[in-house]
């Protein structure tokens, strides 16, 4: 069930079951001088953390627990939380409207404390009824040791039902634990916090959503990919992101220009291009973009943080890859041409290599694979020798199944056919597709001439492998007879 567009969480939880509460009021003592203590509230509401184990029988509520914590897609998304002890005593029924329901309880000061915290909603259960969920709108004392209640719904609310308040939490990690303890019984132990300051989005859908934009380009072909932590997919400012288990941890910023960086969680699988960087099957950069939106705006989403994603840890199912900003660069070595005798630019690269990709790609025909060696065929291939594509690129698909992988070593052609080897399998290509085979560079001055005609723009230096000063002096050797 979905009460305010989020999941209820409805599972039977035995709170007898070792639960914990805990309660920050954010009340701390100044001791200033010999004074008297003095406390400086600086919290608005009362923070509830609780801490409560499920008991799950069954492959089927076992397999609903886990759809359930993927709906809610870790400590981004919040759900409805029933509370362990009862609201209130419903007495008798009042009345109803077409918007509300009255009815009386059990008198305990709620007339003057119910609008002290925002959680004022509550979740209604009854033996063979469907159970649901409202929100306080007003309480009022009748002088006679009731109170009478009314909420947003309209239905018969009497003495039969049992009211729990409804908290509106998140989970306090990333990680849901279980343990068996019988065949089929699994045991989830669960951890949530309140976040008191976010009744109010949930109540008016002004909910901030976390956009993810992640992309790789090679050569001018960008492929792109947007997901959000939303538990729908979602269009916003004309973008369309998929829904997604995905996370963030908290952006380290810095006033150094010296490195901004961020964590980004998520769940381990194919279609997810995260998990092209463990084990790493990527021959380009995986950029990366954060940025916080609005369901109830179409606006723009605001960026957070641009980079480049930089390294990927696996536990399970869960995937952390560490991002670092563009500031990042600061950190690199000045000058960054090194005095060496192969080229520091990059081939292919338009403002250093110059040289046209265009003018030396290759059609090849995918025949055969075998783990990380292809068999690509082509007309182009008759006559090169064997290295020819090594350091280079060959790219199949589009969209979805773009991928583009490093050549590591190539044979001379054969019968119109060359066998590479690349840096990773291919997660995609199949046989008789056609790709763009891309030769390779190894730096040298040689390379750059003979294979491209570019020494005018090669970046590598001249450097005498001898020292010319010892070179030019003459060591006479004795012949070895007497005087």
């Amino acid at each position: 069930m979905n009460y305010l567009d989020r999941p209820v969480f409805e599972f039977q939880i035995d709170w007898t079951r070792l639960p914990t509460a805990r309660f920050e009021y954010d009340l701390r003592e100044l001791e200033i001088g010999f004074g008297p203590p003095e406390f400086a509230s600086l919290q608005e509401d009362v923070v509830h953390g609780f801490q409560f184990d499920l008991l799950a029988q069954g492959e089927d509520e076992i397999a609903a627990v886990e759809a359930f914590f993927d709906g809610v897609k870790g400590r981004l998304q919040g759900f409805w939380l029933p509370g362990p002890m009862e609201a209130f005593r419903i007495l008798a029924f009042v009345g109803v409207t077409a918007e509300t329901t009255e009815f009386d309880i059990e008198g305990q000061g709620l007339a003057q404390t119910w609008q002290d915290h925002p959680a004022s909603h509550l979740w209604f259960t009854k033996g063979g009824a469907q159970a649901l969920a409202a929100q306080i709108v007003a309480v009022a004392d009748n002088g006679d040791g009731t109170e009478r209640v009314t909420v947003n719904v309209s239905t018969l609310i009497d003495e039969t039902w049992r009211a729990w308040p409804l908290h509106y939490v998140r989970l306090a990690g990333d990680i849901e634990q279980g343990t068996f303890e019988a065949e089929g019984v699994l045991v989830y132990s669960i951890r949530v916090v309140e976040l008191p300051t976010e009744y109010v989005l949930a109540e008016t859908g002004q909910r901030p959503v976390y956009l993810y934009h992640i992309w790789s380009d090679f050569n001018g072909a960008v492929q792109d990919w947007r997901f959000t932590s939303h538990p729908l997919d979602i269009t916003l400012a004309g973008q369309d992101y998929a829904a997604r288990r995905i996370t963030h941890g908290p952006l380290s910023l810095s006033t150094k220009a010296d490195r901004e960086e961020v964590e980004i969680e998520a769940i381990y699988e194919a279609d997810n291009p995260l998990s092209l960087l463990f084990p790493l099957r990527l021959s380009t950069p995986l950029w990366v973009e954060i940025l916080e939106g609005n369901l109830a705006s179409e606006a723009a989403p605001v960026p957070i943080l641009r980079g480049l994603a930089l390294s990927a840890t696996v536990q399970g199912k869960k995937e952390t890859v560490r991002c670092a900003s563009a500031m990042d660069s600061m950190r690199g070595n000045v000058p960054a041409m090194m005095l060496q005798p192969r080229c520091n630019y990059r081939l292919y690269e338009p403002n250093t290599c110059r040289v046209d990709p265009d003018a030396h790609k290759l059609t090849v025909t995918f025949e055969s694979a075998d783990a990380r060696e292809i068999v690509v065929s082509g007309a182009g291939l008759a006559g090169l020798a064997a290295h020819y594509f090594a350091e280079g690129w060959i790219q199949f698909g589009s969209g979805s199944t773009y991928e583009v992988r490093t050549i590591l070593g190539s044979t001379a052609e054969v019968g119109g056919e060359v066998t590479l080897t690349l840096n990773a399998p291919l997660s995609f290509a199949v046989p008789t597709g056609a790709g763009t085979l891309y030769p390779g560079c190894d730096g040298t001055d040689g390379a750059c001439v003979l294979k491209f005609n570019n020494f005018a723009n090669w970046g590598g230096h001249r450097v005498p492998l001898r020292n010319l000063a010892l070179k030019a002096m003459e060591i006479k050797t004795g012949s070895g007879g007497k005087k």
